[in-house]
């Protein structure tokens, strides 16, 4: 995803509740430096600042449902939610 340079953004991920807590997602630079990892933050958002206009690579993880007594997989939905402010 492209982020402008001077803007303040939010980035959330928000998850079905049959796909529990472990929804997670990540940020990475080009280079695969982690500058956001919403597990260890114990967040589903993270607010940030761009200095200058760049390509960063978000990832989300949803782990498999170890839990499931049937073999249907559980099946829900993630919404990747992007805001910005000028």
């Amino acid at each position: 995803m492209t982020f402008y340079s001077l803007l303040d953004y939010r980035l959330m991920v928000c998850s079905h509740e049959v796909l529990g807590t472990g929804v997670h997602f990540k940020v990475q630079d080009n280079d695969g430096n982690i500058l956001f990892n919403s597990k260890e933050a114990q967040k589903n958002y993270w607010d940030f600042r761009v200095n200058s206009t760049q390509d960063l690579i978000v990832s989300v993880n949803a782990p498999e449902n170890s839990g499931n007594l049937t073999d249907i997989p559980a099946s829900g939905c993630v919404s990747i939610i992007l805001g910005f402010k000028e």
